[in-house]
């Protein structure tokens, strides 16, 4: 007999590498089931390893791990919203990336944290940007060098100008635009300007944080206003104006490269949440994507059962087609 509490049910997708336990990603688990719970509506967390979405994008001379990449391609494709977590190290980067892309082109609701919303940025700027080796400052700390990254656009311009093409600000507008920089890495992820690569040891930006949703156009903060999420207002240090601003728990030692903000924000990517002194980008969206959304903290944190965090309730009601999208406008439905 059916439930008459339960008004459907919406497959997630988890993206991520540490699957084999559910206690690995406990918190985002328990927000989901917080957001479901809240929308009245059956939950499936529906895990997908990293690293088998990156086989089928090489050359594999394995049948068995091809059909293992197959396999795990059809999860993801099987799912109503895609969510990668927080994480560290290179392994099942590129998958990763892969998901995301597929979630962007796809207009698959998608939510990042942490390591996701830098992956988003990454992900963008390879594909959007045509910057084939756009990646972190964290996947190449350890290694040796050749050539010293890229990780500014006065720098990015200089490699177009000797490889005799114009300057990339203007020239990568066009998302056709072939871009030829084989040699050189492009950060558009750092370590966060108060530290240094070098450091590690109590170099993480930890606990509760400030940030400011600037534009009340933006998802961000229609979602935030429409659950009622404890918030305040701050004065802005740059504009002098009264910002909309919400409190949010951080864990993390790297940051979006603001070098590449602008560029990325003149290509559809825009940047709508920042810390208080507006030089740190935290929260990001597709405008033109039915739900594209990441935050640089973690919002699983924050969420109770009773309460849910109003991210994990975005991807929930967009998961099951009750947020309508209209050139950049949101709707609850």
């Amino acid at each position: 007999m059916p439930n008459p509490f339960i008004n459907g049910k919406s497959r997630i997708g988890i993206v991520g590498k540490y699957i084999a336990s559910d206690d690995t990603y406990l918190s985002v688990i328990e927000a989901l089931k917080h957001a479901a719970l809240h929308v009245k509506i059956q939950l499936e967390v529906v895990w997908i390893e990293a690293t088998q979405l990156e086989a089928e994008t090489e050359i594999i001379s394995n049948n068995s791990a091809l059909k293992t990449s197959k396999s795990t391609w059809d999860l993801l494709k099987s799912v109503n919203g895609i969510l990668v977590p927080g994480g560290f190290g290179k392994r099942g980067i590129n998958g990763k990336i892969e998901a995301i892309n597929y979630s962007r082109v796809n207009n698959i609701p998608f939510l990042g944290i942490c390591l996701g919303m830098q992956l988003s940025v990454v992900e963008f700027c390879k594909n959007v940007l045509k910057l084939p080796l756009a990646t972190s400052q964290e996947f190449e700390d350890d290694l040796v060098l050749d050539l010293k990254p890229i990780s500014s656009m006065d720098e990015l311009n200089l490699a177009h100008a000797s490889n005799g093409t114009l300057s990339v600000g203007e020239e990568i507008l066009s998302p056709n635009t072939d871009i030829e920089l084989s040699s050189r890495s492009v950060h558009v992820v750092v370590t966060m300007s108060e530290f240094t690569s070098s450091d590690k040891g109590g170099t993480m930006r930890l606990g509760g944080w400030n940030t400011m949703i600037h534009d009340k156009n933006s998802l961000a903060y229609r979602i935030y206003n429409s659950c009622k999420f404890q918030s305040f207002t701050t004065l802005c240090t740059e504009t002098g104006e009264e910002i909309y601003t919400i409190r949010e728990r951080h864990r993390h030692r790297y940051e979006i490269n603001p070098e590449f903000v602008p560029l990325m924000e003149k290509n559809g990517m825009k940047f709508v949440g920042k810390d208080v002194d507006v030089s740190k980008n935290e929260i990001l969206e597709l405008p033109s994507h039915p739900f594209f959304i990441a935050a640089q903290y973690h919002p699983e944190f924050t969420s109770r059962p009773m309460s849910p965090n109003p991210l994990f309730y975005g991807l929930i009601l967009a998961s099951i087609g009750k947020i309508k999208h209209n050139e950049a406008l949101y709707e609850f439905i």
